[in-house]
């Protein structure tokens, strides 16, 4: 276990260098939380030995160490670059902030309502969807740093952030993804404690509530009904029908516990925690080298995929609207089809990794080069979008945009991250400041700029 005490050593150097208010290094420690350190004191906990339920341990846990010092790495080097100016500027006029707040929830909401109009595959919207995420996100930030900075930290949130929130949820079941719900409540409470800098106990047990319902409520119903209702290939009106009457003629944990006697006779490919039932999935997304593990005999057996990865990073740059017809099959399938992990006739968007990926790439070539160039581009975006502090929104906005695709990216889908997702998010929101800054600064109420809300006692 040598490797593993390496890799939490290096997350213990980032915290040394860079503390918990450095999104760069809050990013890089959410990388190495995802792979083993968050699963190693479940493991614990369990009483599992922490190699157990690997094919290859030692391989496994060696990729996850090379690949964080190869972060640490970049986080360094970048580190020592100066950058002037940033893209969008620290945000002090609470003016401001509502009104930014006001206009993405404003186009958030409608846009992920219309881009569900028509099923995932159709191409008519599908350029689209690719904002839905970022207008909610930024949304929830801005409305609750507005809320914090209002009221001095005092309130923890007003009759808009509490609607957007459990939006949130509600567009996780209709979209049939969870993706939403975590990041509604990681976006809200991350922010809120970077603004008024403190933990409220209030705080705690809302996010825990909000996080033990999606994996105990939202996470295994969601996964139940896209088998049941093929979610995916309904169009907006119906998915609704489809929910009115699942909700109608069905008990919500009936169906739970079902679904996991269900999922007890599901053949598997991973199982570091042994068989997980209906928490399989979360547990997918807490133990991902888990899925470098599994990938490892079948890239050795095949060899790896090569360049394919990289170029078709750049084919998917290509609309849909353009070409219709262009393969859609994610390349996360692929890997794992290519490695005899599952078969070809199953599309199941598994979380491959950037380890899994780079190993797929080129071997452990891949591993010991691409994490280091990838996450160094990575970092030095990140400090050009708006610096690496917490107190800056737009770097909030990009930690919680991105520290989930970070761990479960793949490289294709990483290179897409940089080449489209970052450089859309830019132009986007750099008109939306605009659009703010003309409203904001011809209302009629004296501008007040906010100072970061006051720490405060816990509770």
């Amino acid at each position: 276990m040598a490797s593993l005490a390496g890799t939490l050593l290096v997350a213990a150097a980032l915290i040394s260098i860079g503390g918990l208010r450095d999104t760069s290094g809050l990013v890089a420690l959410s990388f190495i939380a995802r792979y083993v350190g968050i699963a190693s004191p479940v493991k614990i906990l369990l009483g599992q030995p922490l190699d157990s339920h690997l094919f290859h341990p030692a391989s496994s846990f060696l990729m996850v160490l090379l690949c964080s010092v190869e972060i640490l790495a970049a986080y360094l080097l970048v580190r020592r670059v100066t950058i002037d100016r940033t893209f969008f500027p620290h945000l002090r006029d609470t003016r401001f902030i509502k009104m930014l707040a006001t206009i993405c929830l404003l186009c958030g909401v409608p846009v992920s309502l219309v881009t569900t109009l028509t099923a995932p595959d159709d191409p008519t919207l599908a350029g689209f969807r690719t904002f839905t995420d970022s207008f909610l996100m930024l949304g929830i930030i801005a409305r609750t740093a507005y809320v914090c900075l209002n009221h001095g930290g005092r309130k923890l949130h007003d009759l808009p952030l509490a609607l957007v929130l459990a939006y949130c949820f509600a567009f996780s079941m209709i979209s049939n993804t969870k993706v939403m719900a975590y990041t509604g409540i990681l976006a809200y409470g991350l922010t809120f404690v970077c603004v008024r800098r403190s933990l409220p106990l209030r705080l705690v047990a809302r996010g825990a509530a909000g996080l033990a319902f999606c994996i105990i409520v939202l996470q295994p119903l969601v996964n139940s009904l896209r088998g049941t209702a093929s979610m995916r290939e309904k169009t907006l009106p119906e998915r609704i029908d489809a929910l009115s009457s699942f909700f109608k003629t069905e008990s919500v944990f009936r169906r739970i516990k079902q679904f996991d006697e269900e999922q007890a006779d599901v053949p598997v490919f991973m199982e570091y925690f042994g068989p997980a039932g209906m928490f399989a999935s979360f547990a997918d997304r807490i133990a991902i080298v888990q899925n470098a593990d599994a990938l490892k005999s079948g890239i050795d057996m095949n060899g790896p995929l090569g360049s394919r990865l990289i170029t078709a990073a750049f084919v998917g740059l290509i609309p849909r609207v353009i070409d219709p017809d262009k393969d859609m099959t994610p390349m996360c399938d692929l890997i794992f089809w290519h490695a005899g992990v599952r078969s070809r006739d199953t599309i199941g968007f598994p979380t491959v990794g950037l380890i899994g990926g780079s190993y797929a790439l080129a071997g452990w070539d891949g591993v010991l080069i691409a994490p280091f160039i990838l996450m160094t581009l990575f970092f030095l975006v990140q400090k050009l979008w708006a610096g690496t502090s917490c107190d800056h929104l737009m770097a909030l906005f990009f930690l919680v945009r991105h520290a989930n695709c970070v761990a479960e990216s793949d490289v294709t889908c990483f290179i897409l991250i940089l080449i489209r997702t970052v450089p859309l998010d830019l132009i986007t929101f750099l008109i939306v400041f605009r659009v703010c800054a003309y409203f904001s600064s011809h209302g009629t109420r004296p501008v007040r700029t906010a100072s970061p809300a006051r720490p405060a006692a816990w509770g």
